[in-house]
């Protein structure tokens, strides 16, 4: 006997033969809310997941575009570098040909090169640009040492002259190396699009025309005995 006077919902409604019926209803009845919960959660861990691969890619664009940075600003130092080093060789070959007697009108002490120069407007602003254009001031001077008599020349002279010349060569070469190397970082579309490369100016090739070699014989060859 249950203590109350009360009887199990099954016993009680057991005479009317509704009692299993009623049970297996309210178990029904109980479970419909478990696939809303699991499809909640699902959604929930989907989100989480996302804003996860979100927060992951921002921090590996950040680094991707601190490290182009970094580099950038490496390559920039190394074509100032470069740069100095090729007016400091073009100053030295100028001077030793001065001391050789060959004198022609050079860049000014301070210059970068231009990929693209703007068009003068009259005949006297291209005669200007022409006087202090780099390049050809070099190639004119490469051309005056060109037909110039070195034999001629004190031993010296002519010694400081071939070293300059071999100076220069080395210093375009590394000058050019630099520039390509910035030029082909700077190319990328995430350099281009965010533009990490700031405000440093576009670097440019120096394209001057290389000395011949000149050949030297220390002994007579046997064909010549």
């Amino acid at each position: 006997m249950v203590p109350g006077g009360a009887l199990p919902a099954a016993a009680a409604c057991g005479d009317c033969g509704a009692g299993p019926e009623l049970g297996t209803a309210a178990v029904r009845g109980g479970g419909a809310g478990y696939p809303l919960a699991a499809r909640g959660r699902g959604a929930a861990a989907v989100t989480v997941a996302g804003v996860v691969v979100g927060l992951l890619a921002v921090a590996w664009m950040a680094v991707l575009c601190h490290a182009r940075v970094r580099r950038l600003h490496r390559l920039h130092i190394r074509v100032d570098a470069a740069q100095a080093g090729l007016e400091a060789a073009l100053a030295r070959r100028a001077a030793a040909a001065a001391a050789a007697g060959v004198v022609v009108p050079v860049a000014p002490a301070s210059w970068r090169p231009s990929p693209r120069p703007q068009e003068p407007s009259d005949t006297s602003t291209l005669g200007q640009r022409v006087a202090v254009d780099p390049e050809a001031a070099a190639n004119a001077l490469g051309r005056a040492l060109a037909r110039l008599d070195r034999a001629a020349l004190p031993a010296d002279v002519r010694a400081a002259l071939v070293d300059a010349e071999q100076l220069l060569v080395l210093a375009r070469r590394v000058h050019n190396d630099a520039v390509r190397d910035t030029l082909g970082l700077r190319s990328h579309r995430l350099v281009r699009w965010l533009r990490l490369a700031g405000t440093a100016p576009m670097p440019a090739y120096f394209e001057i025309a290389d000395p011949a070699p000149t050949l030297t014989y220390d002994r007579v060859s046997p064909s010549q005995e």
